[in-house]
């Protein structure tokens, strides 16, 4: 029993969470990366079972200003791995988490879920803006907001 220990220390020890392996991507890399880039506020949250026996949250956003890409919609559906039925939840490493009535700053693309999206760049595609400031970096909203509508109109410049 204790040759256990020291393999379960090992592993305990060298095991990192998935955000630590994930190289950090800069506001041009991610619109890059992106369809859509849309600020608004949570108004639904529903999380369900696959087919395959996963969960998967939908989310829906009320889109406050749509910074790129075209859609006449007043809301985005995204679809997001994880999430809690019942009493059984499952958390996906590195994928953003949603809460009803918080705002953001989401970069999208299309999701294989028709009609709806899916963050780009997992947990580096959300951005929680809470008292005037982004609570992933501590950057004053206006002054990150801006810093992202222009990476957004220069890759849509490059896009033409």
């Amino acid at each position: 029993m204790k040759a256990i220990y020291p393999a379960l220390l090992l592993v305990l020890v060298t095991s990192a969470p998935a955000s630590a392996l994930m190289r950090k991507v800069s506001i041009e890399e991610v619109t890059a990366h992106s369809s859509q880039i849309v600020l608004g506020t949570v108004i639904e949250k529903h999380a369900e079972w696959t087919p395959t026996r996963s969960i998967v949250t939908t989310v829906k956003v009320q889109v406050e200003e749509r910074i790129m890409g075209s859609s006449g919609e007043s809301y985005v559906t995204i679809s997001v791995p994880g999430g809690e039925v019942g009493e059984i939840g499952l958390m996906v490493s590195d994928m953003p988490q949603f809460e009803i009535g918080q705002r953001a700053l989401i970069y999208l693309n299309r999701s294989f879920r028709p009609g709806q999206h899916c963050v780009a760049a997992a947990f580096q595609g959300k951005y929680t803006l809470e008292g005037g400031r982004v609570l992933e970096t501590g950057a004053a909203e206006h002054e990150f907001v801006e810093e992202v509508r222009v990476a957004a109109r220069n890759e849509m410049e490059r896009r033409k």
